[in-house]
């Protein structure tokens, strides 16, 4: 499948440590075989404390380099448990406009839904 979207590097315990438009990690070396390469869907639940806590703060220097909200939060402090799922290999792709869920529906469309 596909691979545009956001990236996750994931620390113990499966905290994100950073997420990027790029691919991270970036492999140096240029080997790719064993790269731990997360792809992010971006679902999220907060508690009702923190949701309020996050809406207060002020966008953050990496979310407007970025243009991800959850660097934000870890900016701020505010941890992001990631949980990984096995995407059955299909196709990703970020939603950030209106053509873009277009051609995300396109794909459920054509691959099914990823949880059924």
């Amino acid at each position: 499948g596909s691979t545009t979207g956001t990236s996750v590097v994931l620390g113990a315990g499966k905290q994100a440590l950073y997420f990027s438009k790029g691919l991270i990690p970036f492999p140096r070396d240029g080997e790719i075989d064993n790269l731990p390469l997360h792809l992010h869907i971006g679902l999220y639940g907060y508690r009702r404390e923190v949701l309020k806590q996050f809406t207060e703060l002020p966008q953050s220097p990496l979310e407007l380099v970025e243009k991800l909200e959850q660097l934000r939060a870890l900016e701020n402090g505010i941890s992001i448990q990631v949980v990984v799922v096995d995407t059955g290999g299909r196709s990703l792709h970020s939603v950030d406009s209106p053509e873009d869920l277009l051609r995300v529906e396109e794909i459920i469309k054509n691959e099914g839904e990823l949880l059924s």
